[in-house]
């Protein structure tokens, strides 16, 4: 993701853009831009969408656009790894192969971890978690519980963040 931002402040700063007309152009908050130019947000979706802006928008090299078109196929390759890592484990989980699905929800957070997607690593550690606590290893999944619990809240993931304060409470 820092060559992604990288490239965005670049094109911002050589065409005297603010990062308000980069966010109007992608439909989103300046916060949020600014959050993920500034290395506060890592999602595989907004990593998308600035190489896509980014392509459609600016006189780039022959070499920058390659190398931002092998990264937007790179991180949808990964995206689809992390998911269907974390989907197995929601089946095996619910089905009850709780080794199963641990090792899978494992997988896909060394994948997540490995590519920087906060986002996803924050949703994992929480489902972790719930195995570990269906395995009666409570200490271990409080510990999970806590990590996605503060990933989440530095993300601004209140979804993930709400589920691990849940998970925390039983």
């Amino acid at each position: 993701m820092p060559a992604i931002r990288t490239h965005a402040k670049d094109y911002l700063q050589s065409n005297g853009l603010t990062t308000t007309h980069f966010a109007s152009e992608l439909s989103c908050t300046e916060e949020s831009w600014n959050e993920f130019l500034n290395g506060k947000v890592d999602s595989n979706q907004a990593a998308r969408r600035v190489i896509d802006w980014l392509l459609k928008r600016s006189n780039l090299d022959s070499s920058t656009r390659q190398s931002l078109q092998l990264l937007y196929k790179q991180i949808d390759e990964t995206g689809v790894q992390i998911q269907s890592y974390e989907n197995m484990g929601i089946a095996f989980h619910g089905l009850g192969y709780l080794d199963k699905a641990y090792k899978c929800f494992e997988r896909a957070f060394k994948l997540a971890k490995e590519h920087d997607d906060k986002n996803s690593q924050a949703k994992l550690l929480c489902f972790v978690g719930e195995v570990l606590i269906e395995q009666k290893d409570t200490e271990r999944a409080i510990r999970y519980f806590q990590k996605s619990e503060a990933r989440a809240q530095e993300l601004g993931d209140k979804e993930t963040q709400a589920l691990a304060l849940e998970n925390l409470e039983k």
